[in-house]
């Protein structure tokens, strides 16, 4: 994305043009695009339509991809509202729920409910190779709930490393939080602290309602 913006900025746009993308990750992409954009009488509005599959290429189309999906765009400054506007005309045969935030906003809720869970997914589909070699029946064995949880450690390898870089700091400090609970969890194992464990669940179990 930050490639195609340097390679617009390099010709002649005319007056009121409207650049976006629909990126993971907002502060680092707007960033890159107010920078090479700064010389020319265009607008840039970051994009994120959160929809999506952990499938590519054309055979995975779908028509109604964003329908009801939240399609979020950035403004920090409030300064965007017609462009914005212009977007949702444009875009509103999507049937997308359009939705403005400020961009360091979105990518502390965006690392949270999906970049971190990736992550996650991706080290749990990992861990589990040395399993298969050591128990070769596991794989056959793995059921519904490794298979829900893993389901998007098959999303494009390319796509998302350029996704945690673009998003690094956030997740550093999700990372930081995550080992933490991981390690509460290690020490009540180690107690055999059964009510903290429990109570581990049952908040989960109610928030994962809520």
């Amino acid at each position: 994305t930050i490639q195609t913006f340097q390679q617009l900025a390099r010709m002649p746009l005319k007056e009121g043009v409207i650049v976006t993308d629909v990126g993971s990750t907002k502060g680092a992409i707007v960033e890159a695009g107010e920078n090479a954009f700064r010389h020319l009488p265009v607008r840039i509005v970051g994009g994120h339509p959160m929809a999506g599959s952990h499938k590519t290429g054309a055979a995975s189309a779908d028509s109604t991809l964003f329908e009801n999906a939240y399609y979020i765009f950035t403004d920090d400054h409030g300064e965007k509202n017609k462009q914005i506007q212009e977007l949702q005309t444009l875009l509103k045969g999507t049937h997308a729920k359009f939705i403005t935030m400020p961009a360091q906003e979105h990518d502390e809720i965006t690392g949270a409910l999906s970049h971190l869970p990736h992550i996650v997914a991706a080290a749990l589909v990992n861990e589990s190779q040395q399993l298969n070699t050591t128990y070769p029946r596991a794989q056959q064995l793995a059921a519904g709930g490794f298979r829900d949880i893993t389901r998007i450690a098959s999303s494009d390898a390319t796509m998302w490393t350029d996704i945690l870089l673009s998003n690094r700091l956030v997740l550093l400090d999700l990372l930081e939080n995550w080992q933490k609970e991981m390690t509460t969890v290690c020490q009540w194992l180690t107690e055999k602290n059964a009510p903290a464990i429990r109570n581990f669940f049952d908040k989960a179990k109610e928030t994962r309602a809520q």
